[in-house]
């Protein structure tokens, strides 16, 4: 029944990332752009989204926003957002802060 329910999330997931999410962007519907997910691991940040296929951005302090491709290294505090599917609107940040 799990395997089921997650199967179909990530077919749900990936049809409004990759499809329906670029049609609202082109009739201007201003969705909200959900929150980017990040985390360090092996000393490379990793990040996601709710909606495979949206941008994914990271910017180190004071630093300019860059596209985040798998296994960046970072020097934290990091900030991390994802991209509208037009790529004109911006979700909202999120630092990525050092635990110890």
């Amino acid at each position: 029944m799990q395997a089921q329910q997650l199967a179909q999330w990530q077919r749900l997931a990936n049809t409004l990332g990759q499809k329906a999410l670029v049609k609202l962007d082109k009739a201007k519907v201003e969705y909200r752009v959900p929150l980017a997910g990040a985390k360090i691991q092996d000393g490379l940040m990793h990040m996601n989204t709710s909606f495979p296929g949206l941008a994914l951005e990271y910017r180190e302090m004071n630093g300019q926003w860059q596209r985040w491709s798998h296994g960046v290294k970072v020097t934290l505090p990091v900030a991390v957002r994802a991209r509208s599917a037009d790529d004109k609107r911006a979700g909202r940040m999120l630092i990525l802060r050092d635990s110890s």
